[in-house]
């Protein structure tokens, strides 16, 4: 279970993120451009995963440990540090030059479909 600190932290965020998808919602009944709502929802989407990263943090730094009925050896502690480790670096967003190589494909995809009847642009 989350100590009362967390709690008020990730509510706070949440709230903040509830707000996002209230703006987006006004948006949406708008005159918006497309990518101006993709956008948005990206950025909802991105704070969520925040907030389960934080909460998946949490949970192996506190929780599994405090699941045993013993104290932990060594070994043990240093294999839940290496799990946390891990856990991080999946959780990490990708670096710039990782999302400057994915989005490389996104300007030559909207070069193809401009001018096309029914396309978006």
């Amino acid at each position: 279970m989350l100590k009362a600190d967390t709690q008020q932290h990730l509510t706070l965020r949440l709230r903040r993120i509830g707000g996002q998808v209230r703006g987006l919602e006004r948006m949406v009944t708008e005159p918006r451009l497309c990518v101006e709502l993709l956008t948005q929802i990206a950025a909802v989407q991105s704070a969520l995963k925040g907030v389960g990263d934080e909460i998946l943090h949490y949970h192996v730094q506190r929780c599994v440990p405090e699941s045993f009925s013993r104290r932990l050896r060594t070994n043990e502690r240093e294999r839940l540090a290496e799990m946390e480790k891990i856990f991080a670096q999946y959780c990490k967003e990708p670096t710039h030059s990782e999302s400057v190589s994915q989005a490389s494909s996104v300007p030559e995809v909207a070069r193809k479909t401009r001018g096309r009847k029914g396309s978006p642009t």
